[in-house]
């Protein structure tokens, strides 16, 4: 595989290869003219060939002194003037092999399984209705996400952008239980969609559930996908045969419009963490778009879907 797309429409970052050397480009997203720090990690993962780039849309990286192997594309964006660099791209993100001079990416081993898992979902029959309904979890008409769901899309005309909009509001307000995850605790969550509005924070199936209630309210089917993601707490990636049959540990959001459903992991798109007590922000860098409208062959990097 020689090109990754990260997103379908927004926030797009294409990946290349082009003899020996990696292009990124980041011109049509966020990350543009930022300053950015580069390299690639070996299946023991030791950092090679780190590089850094100072404001610029479009990297090109070598790996012409890379020996035959596995290695993961590691991309780091620099916050403001601070000499901090914050990963973007890193561990199961981009894998890419070179064999005899030869560079290409690799297909996530998960990507026919997770496309096909989405089309069966998808296609059964009263979905795209029964993604509009109220449900103990989903407070469709509950006056709290009527109004909030009024305020989010107020002057907004096409359903995409009210689709981005539910995701930066709740990505930029409720917040990562980090304490109760950590305790074991979350599984008494109420992880209703109100209950998750309420308390500010919630792990991630009442943040998917809130973002679903809000897109519900304004007439745009929404769903939860359940997944295996491999976050923090997962080692050993695709090549671990656990984690190709683990049950689900995650959940996303998924919303139909223009005739097509648009894949956003807000959880991790979201910069906000509730830890030790307290209300705050991982890096500074506000909320990311990495994971809005994500093609299924970058999503399926890190996250294989469950039914």
């Amino acid at each position: 595989m020689r090109y990754i797309q990260t997103s379908v429409k927004y926030n797009n970052i294409i990946i290349r290869a082009e003899d020996s050397s990696i292009i990124i480009d980041a011109s049509s997203s966020s990350l543009k003219k930022k300053d950015f720090m580069v390299f690639s990690s070996n299946e023991a993962n030791e950092e090679i060939c780190k590089k850094t780039y100072s404001t610029t849309s479009i990297i090109r990286y070598s790996v012409l002194l890379l020996q035959n192997g596995i290695y993961s594309l590691n991309l780091l964006v620099r916050k403001g003037t601070e000499n901090i660099y914050w990963s973007y791209f890193h561990k199961n993100d981009i894998l890419f092999s070179i064999q005899n001079g030869q560079l290409d990416f690799k297909s996530s081993p998960i990507l026919i399984g997770n496309n096909s898992r989405l089309t069966t979902l998808t296609q059964q029959s009263h979905f795209i209705d029964d993604s509009l309904k109220c449900s103990i979890d989903l407070q469709v008409a509950d006056s709290k996400i009527r109004t909030l769901a009024y305020n989010i899309s107020k002057g907004l005309l096409f359903d995409y952008a009210k689709v981005l909009a539910v995701h930066d509001w709740v990505a930029e307000n409720i917040y990562y239980d980090l304490d109760t995850l950590r305790s074991g605790q979350y599984r008494y969550n109420d992880v209703t969609a109100v209950g998750t509005l309420t308390a500010k924070k919630g792990v991630c199936q009442g943040i998917s559930n809130l973002s679903i209630a809000l897109l519900r309210s304004m007439g745009i089917p929404a769903y939860g996908l359940t997944c295996f993601a491999l976050g923090v707490s997962t080692t050993g990636g695709w090549g671990k045969q656990n984690n190709l049959c683990a049950p689900a540990n995650h959940q996303i959001t998924i919303a139909y419009v223009d005739k097509r459903w648009i894949i956003m992991d807000i959880t991790w798109d979201s910069d906000n963490i509730f830890e030790n007590g307290e209300y705050r922000q991982k890096t500074g860098l506000g909320v990311s778009h990495k994971y809005f409208d994500s093609t299924v062959p970058f999503i399926s990097n890190t996250h294989r879907f469950t039914l």
